[in-house]
C-alpha cells in the first residue's frame, strides 16, 4: 500500500483506548503500511509491546512543538499518501493553535496580533479582551457588528 501512517500525540488516553484503537485497524493494515508515529510522553510497557507487535515504528519522549515535529516527519514520507492518525480530533488548548499560526507565520496570526493590539505572542484572552471592548463600546447590536466588522475585517 502506498500509504504513511504518522502522528504526533502526548498519549492522554488511557493505555486500553490506545491499544484498542490501533487493533482495530487490524495486523493486514499496519503489514501494509509505513509507520512514523511519535509520542511527547513515555509509552507504557502494554503500549510498546502492542505497536512492537504488528512492527510499528514509534518513538517516544520526544520534545518539540507538535507542528514542528510533524513538519519534520511529513518531510520523511516517501508515499504518495498519507494518514494522519490523530488522538483527538479537535484542538483542545488554544494557545497551541494560536502558537501553530506564528510557527507557520501565517498571514492571519500577524494581522489577528496587530487587532488585538498584542506586543508579543498572545492568547485567546487577548483575543476575548478586544471583542469584550466592542461589545461594551457599542449599545445596539447593529453597532457591534459593524464594528467588529471593522476591527476584525481584516482577517477575513
Amino acid at each position: 500500500m502506498n500509504l504513511t501512517v504518522l502522528n504526533y500525540m502526548l498519549p492522554s488516553h488511557p493505555d486500553a483506548l490506545i491499544i484498542k484503537a490501533i487493533e482495530s485497524y487490524g495486523e493486514d493494515f499496519w503489514r501494509k503500511v509505513n509507520t512514523n508515529l511519535v509520542f511527547k510522553k513515555k509509552l507504557s510497557e502494554n503500549v510498546k509491546n502492542v505497536l512492537n507487535k504488528y512492527n510499528i515504528n514509534y518513538k517516544e519522549e520526544v520534545e518539540g512543538f507538535w507542528v514542528s515535529v510533524m513538519y519534520e516527519i511529513v518531510k520523511e514520507v516517501k508515499t504518495d499518501y498519507l494518514l494522519i492518525w490523530e488522538e483527538d480530533i479537535e484542538i483542545l488548548d488554544i494557545d497551541y493553535f494560536l502558537k501553530a499560526f506564528e510557527t507557520l507565520k501565517l498571514p492571519s496570526y500577524n494581522t489577528l496580533k496587530s487587532i488585538v493590539g498584542a506586543k508579543g505572542t498572545f492568547t485567546i484572552a487577548d483575543v476575548s479582551a478586544s471583542i469584550q471592548k466592542i461589545a461594551t463600546a457599542s449599545k445596539t447590536p447593529a453597532n457591534r457588528i459593524k464594528m467588529f466588522s471593522t476591527e476584525f475585517g481584516p482577517m477575513y
